[in-house]
């Protein structure tokens, strides 16, 4: 009788302790596989942002772009928009790559978030001027090319700095 209560003890033990090591390394798993599960949706979200920085940046280039050449033409006669509207193509422009600054200082690119900044403070220079009738626009266009050529310059490595 006293070996068939072991073996039972034994049996029991060794059911246990197999339940145990089953439960422990689901946990394990299960909690290594949610882990990789967020940093891939933070991955993801990321990108996002990227690629939402990078949207209103170039819309706002394109933006300031088209408000240059209205100011030029307005300049010369040739523009039928008001000053007013011109102003207010540029401050979209701003707004926009305001927007495209918080994303990019958001996921931690902070070298394109500053170029963003540079790029806002030379189209506030550039409302200024215009709202002076300043004919002498050129510089404040050059500096903003130069942004957009650095902000250019950096985008292939934006991806990469996401995963570090």
């Amino acid at each position: 009788m006293a070996t068939e209560a072991w073996d039972i003890i034994d049996t029991a033990v060794k059911i246990g302790l197999g339940a145990l090591i089953s439960g422990v390394t689901t946990y394990v798993v299960t909690m290594k596989t949610q882990k990789h599960d967020l940093k891939k949706l933070a991955l993801l979200d990321k990108v996002d942002l990227l690629k939402s920085a990078v949207n209103n940046f170039e819309k706002s280039s394109s933006i300031t772009d088209h408000a240059c050449a209205s100011y030029i033409n307005y300049l010369k006669g040739y523009e039928t928009k008001k000053l007013e509207e011109i102003i207010r193509e540029v401050t979209e422009a701003n707004n926009l790559v305001k927007s495209s600054r918080t994303y990019l200082y958001l996921i931690g690119n902070k070298d394109l978030g500053n170029i963003s900044e540079k790029y806002s403070d030379n189209l506030c220079d550039l409302r200024d001027a215009i709202g002076r009738t300043d004919k002498h626009i050129y510089k404040i266009g050059d500096k903003l090319n130069t942004n957009k050529k650095d902000f250019l310059d950096l985008l292939p490595h934006a991806l990469d700095s996401l995963n570090t």
